[in-house]
């Protein structure tokens, strides 16, 4: 994977990225209009997807003609160029559908992020929480989930984490209804 940089570039990151996401919320319904359909992915191995889920989403979108993608990091206003030396600079990367995932778990990425579509038919977003949601359309995800079938646990491990949350930290688990809707 590359990193890529530079104010053409980002500003063309970021119009794809809006095609896929009105926000950058991963605890919200962070999807646009025309994300026909979501999956939520939990656990992630911190900022990065697992390996089986990287894999998958390579898989797939190779099956979809979609040979290459977008990862940024994507707190703050990550679509900026820094012009001073002292403030954080995002990354952002570009990959294929052919990377490994030792090429993924190799970029340094410490924010939330989002891995996206070069033409923003599809993203795939990563809370710093441990959790990821995907959206694209209806026929991806279907395909996702074919390719994945231990997508139907993930939502019960979720509760199940904010539950235990809630009982051990007092964590509010009040959003979790909204928040799981999007995925039925």
């Amino acid at each position: 994977m590359k990193k890529v940089s530079g104010d053409v570039v980002v500003k063309t990151l970021e119009d794809n990225f809006l095609k896929v996401f009105k926000n950058k919320d991963p605890f919200d319904n962070c999807f646009t209009d025309n994300i026909q359909a979501k999956l939520l992915l939990f656990p992630t191995d911190g900022y990065y997807l697992q390996h089986e889920h990287f894999n998958v989403l390579c898989q797939a979108i190779s099956q979809f003609g979609e040979e290459d993608f977008y990862l940024s990091e994507i707190e703050g206003d990550c679509f900026s160029e820094s012009s001073t030396g002292g403030s954080y600079e995002h990354g952002h990367w570009e990959g294929t559908s052919s990377s490994t995932f030792e090429d993924y778990t190799d970029i340094p990425v410490v924010l939330e992020n989002a891995i996206y579509s070069t033409c923003g038919s599809w993203g795939v977003m990563i809370s710093h929480e441990g959790h990821a949601v995907l959206g694209g359309s209806t026929e991806l995800i279907e395909l996702v989930r074919s390719l994945y079938p231990q997508y139907v646990t993930c939502e019960q491990r979720f509760i199940e984490y904010w539950e235990y949350n809630q009982r051990e930290y007092s964590s509010k688990i009040d959003w979790m209804t909204a928040f799981l809707k999007q995925f039925s």
